[in-house]
Order: structure tokens, then C-alpha cells, then sequence
């Protein structure tokens, strides 16, 4: 069957095609009232909620060409196993894809570009009380030495009980000055491409379940039909977040990869969407 449809070289606030990337962010990450408002009794501060910057934010990196997403719009349209999904499930293939650019580029920015604040307190305390007790003890600790080291590689080794009682003396009253200053410490957070599609899967699935065509669907009281795991998982071979072939199906792959992070919570702060 041809297709005509092209993907925009740019988009903007109010496009057709945007339906579900608005309708997802602004379910998930509504923009909030400032912090001194006071929400009227009687009210719901969801009532006082405004639209996702979150949606500006993807027109914006989508229309500068920064989108992480490395898969392509013609493949995607072209790609027949996803009909039957988007019959079943009543969803536009186009709109999708849009929604699946800004997930997969949200999950990115969560999960590989991450960026984690540590109070400087907490990140030097364990090296503090360690240097604290060595001064007190280091003149009987003939034996300590200091080894520093590129991985494995060693590339300086100091043995000298003098040099090293000098140093962590310096060291120790250096640390005291900076644990009084108790400053923040921003640091890089990336995870593996298997917790990344852990997490991509759970915001595909955030999609499906604000869907009524998709939720009727399901048996009853079940969070998620066979065929709504088979489809993430066909989606995140497409995407190549998943190998292509795996030894196990769709249902189980999709079940083994829920059990094995469900407990393992994703702290890194989102590098691409955050206001």
C-alpha cells in the first residue's frame, strides 16, 4: 500500500499531530501554580493546573534537530507489524510517532544524560571521618600508604610516614573548611540500555493507560493486555532498544524486564526536561 505521509520539518503548538504528545505531558507534567498560591478550600490544586512545558520544550529540540531518536519516519510507516496495534488498539500512526520521538528522547534525558545534586556534606562525610581518624592514629600506622590510581593502573604510590602524616593533616583541615560550607555537588547519572528500556516501556504504558480504547480492551481489572506488551516490545526493537531476536517472547521478555527493575528506582534528574 503507498504512503504519502511525510514527517514536518517543523512543528508548532496546535499541529493534528501533536494530539498525544500534548495529552500525555499535560496528564503527566501539567504545569503548577507558584508555590505561595493557596488553593482555595473546597479545591483541588489539579484544578489550577496549566499546560506542560514540557510540550514547548520537544517542539523546540525537535525543531533544532536534537531529538536523540535514531530510527527512521519512512521505516516506521513502512514497518507492517505495527498495523494490526494501531487497528486494535484504535491510536493514529502518525500521532504515535510523535509521541514516540518525545518519549524516547524524555527517557533518554532520564536515563543516559541524567544529572544527580548531592549535598557536598554527604559526598565528602565518609572521606572526612576516615581523615579524622587517621590523624589521631597515623603515628603508629607505619604502614599506611597513599596509591593513587588511573583505574588499575597505579600512578604514584607514596610510602613515606612523614610526607604521608604531612598530607593528611592538610587534607583534614581542608575537608573541615569544606564540610562547613555545605554546598551542592552536581554529578553525571547514566544507566544501562536495559534499565533505559525499562523505563521507556513504563512510559509507553503511561500513554496506553490514559487510552479508553485501549483500556476496554483489557481484561477486567488487569493494568495491561498481552497484546499492549507484545506492541512495546515490538516498538523498542524497532528503536533497537532491544535486540531483534531474543530467545523468549514478547510477553515474557516484556515480564522479565518489570520483575527485574521494579525495585530499582531511577533517581537522576531529567537533562532535557526540566523547569
Amino acid at each position: 500500500m503507498e504512503n504519502n505521509e511525510k514527517e514536518k520539518k517543523e512543528l508548532e503548538y496546535g499541529d493534528n499531530e501533536l494530539e498525544y504528545v500534548i495529552k500525555w505531558a499535560n496528564y503527566y507534567f501539567p504545569s503548577f501554580p507558584p508555590d505561595e498560591f493557596e488553593v482555595p478550600e473546597g479545591h483541588d490544586i489539579s484544578e489550577y493546573t496549566g499546560e506542560s512545558m514540557y510540550i514547548y520544550r520537544f517542539m523546540d529540540r525537535y525543531n533544532d534537530r536534537l531529538l536523540k531518536a535514531n530510527f527512521n519516519f519512512k521505516k516506521y510507516i513502512e514497518n507492517k507489524e505495527f498495523d494490526l496495534y494501531f487497528k486494535q488498539f484504535g491510536i493514529d500512526r502518525i500521532k504515535f510517532w510523535y509521541l514516540l520521538l518525545f518519549i524516547y528522547d524524555f527517557s533518554w534525558g532520564k536515563c543516559k544524560e541524567a544529572f544527580k545534586i548531592e549535598s557536598i556534606e554527604e559526598k565528602i562525610k565518609p572521606l572526612n571521618e576516615h581523615v579524622e581518624k587517621l590523624s589521631k592514629n597515623i603515628r603508629y600506622a607505619q604502614k599506611v600508604n597513599l596509591v593513587l590510581r588511573e583505574d588499575k593502573k597505579i600512578i604514584s604510590r607514596i610510602d613515606d610516614f612523614d610526607v604521608i602524616r604531612f598530607m593528611v593533616e592538610c587534607t583534614r583541615k581542608e575537608l573541615k573548611d569544606l564540610y562547613s560550607r555545605k554546598k551542592d555537588v552536581i554529578t553525571r547519572q547514566t544507566i544501562s540500555d536495559s534499565q533505559m528500556a525499562y523505563y521507556f516501556a513504563q512510559q509507553v504504558l503511561s500513554f496506553f493507560n490514559i487510552i479508553p480504547s485501549i483500556i476496554e480492551k483489557r481484561r477486567e481489572g488487569a493494568k495491561i493486555s498481552d497484546m499492549e506488551k507484545d506492541f512495546i516490545v515490538d516498538i523498542m526493537k524497532f528503536i533497537k532498544l532491544v535486540a531483534s531476536f531474543t530467545s523468549s517472547s514478547n510477553k515474557e521478555y516484556f515480564n522479565a524486564l518489570m520483575n527485574q527493575y521494579k525495585n530499582k528506582p531511577i533517581t537522576g534528574i531529567n537533562n532535557f526536561y526540566i523547569y
